[in-house]
């Protein structure tokens, strides 16, 4: 399979890169710069503005979203906006366990920290909340995967998945980049967004 992965550069996409190639995928690593990750294919593009969007996407049979938002950088629901019309293109995002979807079931701590997250993060989670509701109404074949606090050790090889509940309260990227890589392989998780944790 051919993956754009955006945010290839960061901290979780360099270990999406990795574990894709790992698999045999071609992987084009598309940054705001254009450099190649891990001897992945760099191409440039901006979800912001949307330059080079087209061209990264266009022969790619998915694409992953590996990205941060923030206070004056939607990149996330930008690059969900750009792609909603691609019929039937596999799209794979990370957002995280605070945004809050309808059928959730998440306890009181949970509850608490998407609350509070919320408070301290909101551009962030305005963004994913957005990128969301935009995937929902797409013509993508997509996954959110929404797990809870990254941490940059080895991997612990296991990953667990709830549509309901946070499984876990944290996950390793590399594990994370599994479950990346898991979802777009696997056709029964198109359409959710489900929970990811060790």
């Amino acid at each position: 399979m051919r993956v754009a992965v955006f945010g290839a550069r960061g901290r979780t996409g360099r270990h999406v890169v990795a574990e894709l190639q790992r698999r045999g995928h071609e992987v084009i690593a598309v940054t705001r710069t254009g450099e190649a990750v891990g001897g992945a294919t760099g191409l440039r593009a901006d979800p912001v503005s949307g330059e080079g969007v087209a061209d990264a996407t266009d022969a790619a049979d998915a694409v992953v979203c590996a990205m941060t938002s923030g206070r004056g950088n939607p990149a996330c629901s930008r690059l969900a906006e750009a792609l909603s019309g691609r019929v039937g293109l596999r799209y794979v995002t990370v957002g995280g366990a605070a945004v809050n979807r309808p059928g959730d079931r998440k306890g009181l701590v949970d509850r608490l920290f998407a609350g509070l997250m919320h408070v301290v993060a909101r551009p962030v989670l305005e963004d994913r909340e957005r990128e969301l509701a935009l995937l929902e109404g797409s013509a993508l074949r997509w996954t959110m995967l929404r797990p809870p606090r990254l941490l940059d050790r080895e991997a612990r090889g296991t990953v667990r998945l709830s549509d309901e509940r946070p499984p876990g309260l944290s996950l390793e990227r590399a594990d994370l980049a599994r479950a990346v890589a898991d979802a777009l392989e696997d056709d029964a998780l198109v359409g959710r967004a489900p929970f990811v944790s060790n």
